[in-house]
């Protein structure tokens, strides 16, 4: 009897590394949020570190659909619709898909020429047909989409003026115009870029001599 239990010992200490590799195959194995995949993009612009946390809607969607020259004003509606939840009957764009998109900044920071403290912000576009389109960092950056915006939660409302871009399948974040206390974060789908100017207030210490 004492041979039969050492002999069991191998095969019971195999059983948790076997459930524990099929689970991360079960998760694996399941589409992230319906395609919609989770992106994050950092960037340091002197010592403030810069993160932009998303999920990535494509202009073909999970159907591949060619939403070409429909997604501006359509899929993405101007102004601020009503999305049916929440506490608010209007609100602007998530900026992607699935949870609220976040801009999290590790110190204070001028965007676009206005003061922003640093923290974690629920980042909303409000998209026009015509005229500046507006970036809104808002308190609330917990939630599913626009569906908890509400304009009491604003911090910064700034103007920008969206570009004519190179297409872009997937809806991405990105960093431009780098330079040692500021850079330009984009974002760019389908045939339009919105820019978006942020510069460092806390002067970089280690550049100087």
């Amino acid at each position: 009897m004492k041979n039969h239990k050492w002999l069991l010992l191998p095969l019971l200490a195999c059983v948790p590394f076997q459930s524990a590799r099929s689970q991360v195959h079960s998760e694996l194995a399941i589409p992230p949020n319906g395609n919609n995949e989770r992106a994050e993009i950092s960037q340091w612009v002197g010592l403030v570190k810069i993160s932009i946390d998303y999920h990535s809607p494509n202009v073909h969607g999970g159907g591949g659909t060619d939403r070409t020259d429909h997604i501006w004003g359509e899929l993405i509606s101007y102004g601020f619709p009503d999305p049916g939840f929440g506490p608010s009957h209007a609100a602007p764009w998530r900026v992607g898909a699935n949870e609220t998109t976040t801009i999290t900044l590790s110190h204070d920071v001028k965007v676009e020429g206005k003061d922003l403290k640093a923290g974690t912000y629920g980042l909303f576009l409000d998209v026009e047909k015509s005229g500046p389109w507006t970036w809104i960092f808002s308190k609330a950056a917990k939630g599913w989409g626009s569906f908890q915006y509400d304009p009491k939660d604003d911090v910064l409302r700034v103007a920008v003026d969206p570009l004519d871009a190179p297409y872009t399948e997937f809806m991405t974040f990105g960093f431009d115009e780098r330079r040692p206390g500021s850079t330009v974060a984009y974002l760019q789908w389908e045939k339009k870029r919105i820019p978006l100017k942020i510069l460092s207030v806390k002067p970089d210490t280690r550049r100087m001599s």
